[in-house]
């Protein structure tokens, strides 16, 4: 449990720390790109870090690993076996609504981008 207390609290700490430095770069001397990717490893870790806290915490056991493994066995073996075909369709539609929420966040976002950019261009000239 100290494991995952320890972990969490790292997420947590990664998540407001990680943010106020980025805001420090100055980004008319940098190239955006590695600032970009580096936001974006920076979620995805503090994403994993808590999701595995999470369950590690939820995860009854006195062994973190030993009792992870366990779980991660279980879940193979419920997977390797099958599932109802309800719940296959239920993660199926839940997995394309959330795709096309993203096709549509994306799109917004960029028309958007080009609405700024032409606008830009137009101004400059």
């Amino acid at each position: 449990m100290t494991f995952a207390v320890a972990l969490l609290l790292g997420a947590a700490a990664a998540s407001w720390l990680v943010p106020r430095r980025m805001e420090r770069l100055d980004l008319r001397r940098r190239d955006p790109l590695p600032v970009i990717a580096t936001w974006l490893m920076s979620s995805v870790g503090v994403l994993l870090a808590a999701a595995t806290s999470v369950a590690l915490l939820l995860n009854p056991g006195h062994e973190p690993g030993a009792s992870l493994l366990t779980a991660l066995h279980r879940c193979w073996s419920a997977l390797r076996h099958g599932s109802p075909p309800g719940v296959e369709e239920v993660a199926g539609l839940l997995g394309l609504a959330a795709l096309a929420a993203f096709t549509v966040r994306l799109a917004v976002l960029a028309a958007r981008g080009l609405r700024r950019r032409a606008r830009a261009s137009g101004e400059r000239r």
